[in-house]
């Protein structure tokens, strides 16, 4: 699947790629395969990563206010570092 990111640059979202530093804000991402990806200080404000595939990737520093991880699988994924809203929390289940 192919995107243009907010600066106008068109990135593939597939397994593995490397998505660090961009901005994808306000996209909807809904069900892509992003296992194993890095997504280290990119901007997902508002993105909707519904449904998405999204273990073993990171996000070290990314900013995630108000991002729809409904569904989303996040196992083994690296969120240190990374913003949240203050009226979301993460839970361990």
């Amino acid at each position: 699947m192919e995107i243009t990111t907010n600066c106008g640059k068109t990135v593939t979202l597939k397994p593995k790629a490397d998505l660090s530093f961009l901005d994808l804000s306000g996209l909807d991402l809904s069900g892509v395969d992003l296992r194993g990806a890095n997504l280290s200080f990119a901007s997902l404000e508002y993105a909707n990563l519904y449904n998405a595939k999204l273990q073993n990737y990171t996000l070290q520093n990314a900013n995630l206010e108000d991002v729809n991880f409904e569904f989303a699988n996040l196992y083994n994924t690296d969120l240190e570092g990374a913003k949240f809203n203050d009226k979301y929390k993460l839970t361990k289940i």
